[in-house]
C-alpha cells in the first residue's frame, strides 16, 4: 500500500464502507491499467470503480494530471468497449489544481481529497478529521442518520424520531419507512425506493381506472 498517511486514511474508510481493493495492475479489455490503489463496490455498489491517485507521492505517472487524464480516458474506452456498466470515480489525494480536475471530470466523477491532517493527538482530532473526509466522499458512502441527536431534547429523541415527526400525518407512513431503511444503504437505494414507490402509485391510479 502507499505509504502516504492520507492515501492510507481514504483507502480504509472505504475498505470500512464495503468497497473491496483490486490488485493492480488490473487489466479491462486485454489492457492493463495502474494506478495507486483502486477499488470495486459491493453488492450494494457493483458498478462502482474507484480510483485513488496520489498527486503528491504517487507512483505510475499520478503527480501528472495531463498523464492522469489520458490514462483514465483509456480506461474508459475500455470499458465501453468491454460493454461494461462500470462508473469511474477518481479520487485525488492531495494538492491539484482546478483546471486539472475540469479536464478529468470530462471521463469520470472526480473527488478531492487534501488538507486533512493525519496527526490526531487525541480522539476529537480523529473525529474530526473523519468527518472532513467523510465530507469529501461523502457520495460513495452510505447515508446515515445518527440514532441520537447532537442536541437532546426532553423527549430524548433521535434523529429518526424526530424527523418522522416532522413529516406530516397524511403522508403514507410505509413509503416514509421504506425511505428511511434505504438511507441506510446510501443514495441510489434512496432513488430506487422513490422511483419504486411512484411506479406504483402510478399502477394503482390506472388500475383503478
Amino acid at each position: 500500500m502507499n505509504d502516504s498517511p492520507l492515501v492510507k486514511m481514504v483507502a480504509d474508510r472505504l475498505l470500512e464502507a464495503g468497497y473491496g481493493q483490486l490488485d493492480t495492475p488490473f487489466r479491462i479489455a486485454s489492457v492493463d491499467f495502474n494506478f495507486t490503489l483502486a477499488f470495486r463496490g459491493n453488492a450494494r455498489r457493483a458498478n462502482d470503480l474507484v480510483l485513488i491517485v496520489d498527486t503528491t507521492t504517487g507512483e505510475h505517472g499520478d503527480r501528472d494530471a495531463k498523464r492522469v487524464s489520458q490514462r483514465i480516458a483509456g480506461l474508459g474506452r475500455a470499458l465501453d468497449v468491454s460493454q461494461s456498466r462500470l462508473v469511474i470515480t477518481a479520487i485525488l489525494v492531495g494538492a491539484v489544481s482546478h483546471s486539472s480536475v475540469e479536464d478529468l471530470s470530462e471521463n469520470c466523477r472526480v473527488l478531492t481529497v487534501d488538507n486533512i491532517s493525519t496527526n490526531h493527538i487525541d480522539e476529537v482530532a480523529r473525529q474530526k478529521a473523519r468527518r472532513q473526509l467523510d465530507d469529501r466522499i461523502s457520495v460513495l458512502l452510505p447515508l446515515t442518520l445518527p440514532e441520537s441527536s447532537a442536541v437532546v431534547d426532553d423527549d430524548d429523541q433521535s434523529a429518526i424520531e424526530q424527523l418522522r415527526m416532522a413529516v406530516p400525518a397524511a403522508m403514507d407512513q410505509d413509503f416514509i419507512s421504506r425511505v428511511l431503511e434505504a438511507s441506510k444503504i446510501g443514495k441510489e437505494a434512496v432513488e430506487n425506493s422513490l422511483i419504486s414507490s411512484l411506479e406504483g402509485s402510478l399502477e394503482k391510479e390506472e388500475s383503478d381506472v
